[in-house]
């Protein structure tokens, strides 16, 4: 435990410290000034002669056998030890008290101090406790006023101010450790009518009103507003997801329909010639986009599994240009089918070069800018793995082909789900647009960034950067 723990401001143990203490100083004050209020004023009544003399016999024995204060002190501590008697005696010109027994309050004491102006000794009671005196005598030219007192004279008279004092501090505490409670429920109360109306799909919900706060309420809040932003981006995405895919779908499925309606119409009222035409440019155009939509479905599925996958992948330390050639040996086949060669640029100590990743997430994204850069070529595709150190620790991958590229508007759209340019990136080259969004997930996930940029000369660099695990 460190002190800032002990700051209210930053922790609930720090806040509950405090105010344990608070309630606990507070509820003892009340109680003793109340005490004090509470407490029964001195009666004081005339002695008899009877108990004027035993006081006087006392007071001339204490001081026929004392010679020093600490002779005096004893004295006092003798009877005092006798069942049901108390005794002191109080210095006349310094006022101060000398017991024979625990002393009491000191706000009773002035009771006895006044009594020494008077020229007679009185019966004292206070409390529960009677005292006689005073009675004058000397010890070593030093002035004592000697008092003497009976404990059982008001037994049980205490009781009532006890409970008193005990009703006083419950009410007291009560109610501060209620204004402590009602200080946690309200934030409590705030975060839980905001993830009740997360529940309820209102993903714009936020919690402004705990911004402020350091401790563990104001963090929590602060998780849940980033959890109810994430919630919104997600949502919104799924939207567009859903609109997406809905578009994309609609035209290969009207194509599909139209050509499907042609044939059966032409194979149901054409002649000979006719349904000949039909087998040769309709059965193809409805293969065509059957495998489209088997494509673009299967994509879907693909990018549905690595959703999960997301949430559920364990990462460990990767040596990233090990990866690299697994995924450049797959693609090399494809590469050399159409007469390109994939080049690699490693540095000298590539084999330490370490990530934390999931292998089957990291490879998916490599296959699919490799892929990408292959089909797009025109000959050359270049890897080239950098260490970087700034800002951060990190390793670089640009995986560059000296295509054609893309215009400038069209980079920062390249990682859109089902985008494709309106040139070379256009649906009759192949794919279905989703390949880049597949990467930049899978990117993402290990905390890394990826972008797009125009290579030189000619043709577009994926550059993809994930922190170092070293």
């Amino acid at each position: 435990m460190t002190l800032s723990h002990l700051d209210p401001r930053n922790s609930f143990f720090g806040k509950i410290f405090l105010w344990f203490w608070f309630v606990a100083l507070t509820s003892l004050g009340v109680g003793v000034f109340v005490a004090r209020i509470a407490a029964p004023s001195a009666d004081i009544q005339p002695i008899t002669v009877a108990q004027n003399a035993l006081l006087s016999q006392t007071a001339q024995r204490i001081e026929r056998r004392s010679r020093s204060v600490n002779d005096v002190r004893q004295a006092l501590r003798f009877i005092s030890g006798r069942r049901g008697r108390l005794a002191f005696a109080i210095e006349v010109e310094s006022q101060q008290f000398i017991f024979g027994f625990p002393p009491p309050l000191r706000p009773s004491r002035d009771v006895f101090l006044a009594q020494l102006t008077g020229q007679t000794a009185s019966i004292i009671t206070l409390g529960n406790s009677q005292f006689m005196g005073p009675a004058l005598f000397s010890v070593a030219g030093t002035e004592y006023a000697l008092f003497v007192g009976d404990t059982q004279a008001k037994a049980g008279s205490r009781l009532p101010l006890i409970v008193t004092v005990v009703l006083v501090a419950l009410i007291c505490s009560g109610l501060l450790c209620y204004f402590l409670a009602r200080r946690f429920a309200a934030p409590v109360s705030a975060i839980q009518r905001a993830t009740e109306a997360l529940a309820q799909g209102q993903f714009e919900t936020r919690i402004t009103t705990l911004s402020h706060r350091t401790d563990e309420l104001g963090r929590l809040s602060r998780e849940t507003n980033k959890m109810a932003e994430q919630l919104q981006q997600l949502f919104a995405e799924h939207h567009r997801f859903l609109a997406d895919v809905s578009h994309e779908l609609r035209s290969p499925l009207t194509r599909l329909q139209l050509a499907i309606g042609i044939a059966e119409d032409t194979l149901q009222n054409g002649h000979a010639e006719q349904v000949g035409a039909v087998q040769q440019t309709l059965l193809p155009r409805i293969h065509k986009e059957a495998e489209a939509i088997e494509a673009m479905i299967a994509q879907l599925m693909y990018v549905s599994r690595q959703q999960v996958q997301m949430h559920a992948a364990q990462l460990k330390p990767l040596c990233v240009t090990t990866l690299l050639d697994e995924c450049i040996d797959n693609a090399q086949f494809e590469a050399e089918s159409l007469n390109k060669q994939i080049k690699r640029f490693y540095p000298a100590d590539h084999q330490n070069l370490f990530v934390e990743a999931n292998t089957e997430l990291l490879c998916s994204a490599f296959d699919n800018v490799l892929r990408n850069a292959v089909h797009y070529a025109r000959d050359t595709i270049q890897v080239r793995v950098e260490q970087a150190t700034a800002p951060a620790n990190g390793i670089r991958i640009v995986i560059e082909d000296n295509g054609q590229g893309v215009s400038a508007e069209a980079l920062g759209q390249l990682f859109k789900p089902f985008y494709r340019t309106d040139s070379s990136r256009a649906r009759d080259s192949g794919g279905v647009g989703l390949g880049l969004s597949i990467a930049q997930r899978a990117i993402h996930h290990h905390g890394g960034t990826i972008e797009a940029q125009h290579a030189q000369p000619c043709g577009l660099a994926i550059i993809i950067a994930l922190p170092s695990s070293a």
